[in-house]
């Protein structure tokens, strides 16, 4: 950054330092050097200290602070654009007229990974950190509820209860799609409750993002986030684990679609 500041003063024969100087060089980067905002305040933090020893100059913070008013203005930065996806699509593609009868394990593995962190609002580590164990992961009677623990286990469990319709298991309830998708996967020796459905491995809390992003980016396309940007969406996460019963009837209802930005 010092060098920068000594090219400038060479280029422009400029012998002595002074504020209109440091302001001169500071619009030289912005407008010739296209460096952004927040690299010309790096430059001007590291500038402030060598001048002040080297010239004895201290810079007036008041026309610096105007300056960099003045370049946000110019070049405000880019809002990126927020991606709305339905999230009554998403339960209809797991509904009984648009889900195979026989489905296939993926699908079987993104269908109750989906609706559990629907119904609890975990984060893809916190599913990720679930316990397998036959002790910690437990199903009430007639599957009335499921109690889910994280390693470690000082941390409290969290129980997420049935969703039924009219006295029996709602097609899109949580707990009896968790309890068919490891009756399929019983077969694999392992600690954490989701694995992979075909290598019965480990499923990591990446993984897990990205099959959350894939199960919305099926139902539809094109409104998807990033699956490093999942965190962002645990919010309406959150607030869908409370009213999810309400959301299924819409969507058993034929109501209009219920979009992700809706709890936001």
């Amino acid at each position: 950054m010092l060098e920068d500041f000594s090219v400038f003063l060479q280029e422009e024969s400029i012998q002595e330092n002074s504020q209109d100087v440091v302001l001169r060089f500071l619009c030289h980067l912005f407008h010739d050097k296209n460096r952004t905002l927040a690299t010309n305040r790096t430059h001007k933090a590291a500038l402030k200290a060598p001048i002040f020893y080297g010239s004895n100059l201290t810079l007036d913070t008041r026309w610096l602070d105007w300056l960099h008013r003045s370049f946000f203005l110019q070049h405000p930065p880019r809002r990126q654009p927020q991606l709305f996806w339905s999230l009554s699509k998403v339960l209809n593609s797991s509904a009984p007229l648009q889900f195979p009868v026989s489905p296939s394990s993926d699908q079987l593995f993104r269908k109750a990974l989906f609706l559990t962190d629907l119904a609890s609002g975990m984060r893809a580590s916190q599913l990720h950190a679930l316990s397998h164990h036959t002790a910690w992961t437990v199903f009430a009677t007639k599957d009335a509820l499921v109690s889910l623990a994280p390693v470690p286990l000082s941390l409290l469990p969290f129980t997420i209860p049935a969703l039924f319709e009219e006295g029996i298991h709602h097609p899109l309830c949580p707990v009896t799609e968790l309890c068919s998708y490891l009756y399929s996967t019983e077969a694999a020796p392992r600690e954490n409750l989701f694995v992979w459905p075909h290598s019965l491995s480990e499923c990591s809390s990446v993984h897990i993002a990205q099959e959350l992003c894939r199960v919305i980016e099926l139902a539809d396309p094109g409104k998807c986030p990033r699956a490093r940007v999942y965190i962002k969406w645990l919010p309406s996460f959150c607030f869908y684990a409370h009213i999810l019963s309400t959301l299924l009837n819409k969507v058993a209802s034929g109501a209009q679609p219920v979009h992700s930005s809706d709890a936001t």
